[in-house]
């Protein structure tokens, strides 16, 4: 939905406005009994702790994280900057505070810069695989932080911006996913994306802001060339402009935007001339249209990162999407006691959490995917592992033992001296069946019927030495056996 915000006129920076949260915060907050000075500055709980190690160089993040046992939701901040400058900075101890009442966990992060001469690879894609892997990483170590892995909202201005709702639109783009960071059995989805300020299509962004398309620009740094080049080119199919257009294409959050998107909470000054706030408009029209909760703030008299910014309504998208229900999932199969003659079909259910879901099964060392799967098992017990993830990167593990009778049965063996013969009786004998002695075939196998079938044949007395146990089986042309039968004569 689209809210508009009237308040003064402001056009100032990050400090100034977490300052303005602070004293929000403190007015929210009549319950507190101890004042904090809106100067005092929070000292992250884990201090500049390394989620990942890219060219030898470790990036890192601030985690702040309330008293308690937890697991708590944590919002991830990514700095703004136009990609080439900023970083995770400090932050204001009222802020901090009102989160941890909230009973909210929260970590800023730095990322590659393209004016960062450490890095030889800091060209896009490279800061919004930097962001994943910090997902992914505060996933993987949730325990150690106290961090619910299933409830991660992400968070940024500007630049930033443009990368937390990159983050909320991609998931499951491989080339936008990368492997910083390692941990990549986890899902670097998000459950929310707020995105203040952020550019979203990056074409029109050339165009409408042509301040940022010099050469030496922030676009320009950000895809490695000049991007007045790359839109003159933009229909030319000759190398390497086709390679550029699609990575300019996949920088903006419109192109990927689709129902399973993570929830949105969007602010952009009417007045912004750093980024027009057509990019919001683009953006929330798009994700709207597509069915993705989004709560737009179009701000009036406000600017790029204005004092005006919806500060308490953010905090509100925050708690009320950390109290979502979260994922379940369960399965069941059927027929209810299955042998190994027909398929088993197994049924996936999910729910709560941030649909659409991703189900994978280990059917007794059997991979697949998908809603339901039907697999024909050999008789035996054997696990049944469901793994469910949501759009949100939640994950459901559920295992169950399945026990598959066989449908071939031996009720009993008996050896007749007289005629030399050995007399199986049981179930689901069929007329190609064969009677196997300690895994060799007996010499013959006679059918008779579904409950009996005999060994005979020369040399079949030597395969049951007297006083000696053997094992008895019966297998079928496809492959399917009883269980073995002991037996001595």
């Amino acid at each position: 939905m689209y809210k508009d915000i009237c308040d003064d006129e402001g056009n100032m920076k990050y400090r100034v406005n977490f300052r303005a949260v602070w004293f929000i915060m403190i007015a929210l907050s009549a319950f507190r009994t101890e004042a904090v000075s809106p100067e005092a500055i929070a000292f992250p709980t884990y201090p500049s702790v390394p989620y990942a190690f890219v060219e030898n160089t470790p990036l890192s993040m601030d985690i702040y994280v309330p008293n308690g046992d937890g697991p708590y939701p944590v919002v991830l901040y990514i700095h703004g900057g136009g990609w080439v400058s900023g970083d995770k900075g400090e932050w204001d101890e009222g802020f901090i505070d009102y989160l941890f009442q909230s009973g909210i966990a929260f970590a800023s992060m730095e990322y590659r810069l393209t004016a960062d001469s450490r890095f030889s690879e800091r060209t896009f894609p490279a800061q919004i695989q930097d962001v994943k892997g910090a997902i992914r990483y505060l996933r993987a170590s949730a325990d150690s932080y106290k961090l619910d892995p299933d409830r991660i909202i992400t968070w940024g201005s500007s630049a930033g911006g443009h990368l937390s709702a990159l983050a909320g639109t991609s998931g499951g783009v491989a080339e936008l996913e990368g492997a910083v960071g390692g941990n990549l059995d986890r899902s670097s989805n998000v459950l929310g994306a707020v995105d203040y300020s952020g550019p979203s299509c990056m074409e029109t962004f050339a165009v409408s802001d042509p301040w940022v398309a010099t050469p030496g620009g922030p676009l320009s740094l950000l895809f490695g060339h000049d991007i007045a080049d790359i839109m003159e080119h933009w229909e030319d199919d000759s190398d390497p402009y086709p390679v550029l257009r699609a990575l300019v294409e996949s920088s903006g959050p419109v192109h990927h935007v689709d129902p399973s998107d993570s929830l949105f909470l969007i602010a952009h000054g009417v007045d912004d001339t750093v980024v027009s706030v057509a990019q919001s408009d683009q953006l929330a029209a798009l994700l709207l249209e597509a069915g993705v909760p989004c709560d737009y703030y179009r701000v009036p008299d406000s600017g790029h990162e204005g004092t005006n910014f919806p500060w308490v309504g953010t905090i509100d998208f925050f708690i009320a999407s950390f109290a979502r229900p979260l994922l379940s999932s369960s399965f069941t199969f059927s027929p209810g006691q299955p042998d190994d003659d027909s398929p088993v079909k197994l049924t996936a259910s999910a729910s709560a959490g941030k649909p659409p879901y991703i189900h994978r099964w280990d059917v007794c060392g059997i991979s697949a995917s998908g809603d339901s799967v039907d697999v024909t098992l050999p008789p035996g017990a054997c696990e049944v592992k469901l793994t469910t993830w949501d759009s949100a990167g939640a994950e459901r593990v559920v295992r169950k033992d399945l026990n598959v009778a066989p449908s071939i049965v031996i009720s009993g063996v008996e050896w007749i001296a007289s005629t030399k013969r050995l007399k199986v009786h049981g179930s689901g004998f069929g007329e190609e069946c064969v009677i196997t002695i300690n895994g060799s075939g007996a010499p013959r196998s006679l059918f008779r019927s579904g409950e009996l079938v005999l060994a005979a044949g020369k040399g079949l007395r030597k395969m049951l030495p007297k006083g000696t146990e053997v094992e008895v089986r019966v297998v079928s042309p496809d492959g399917r056996s009883s269980f073995p039968f002991l037996f001595a004569r």
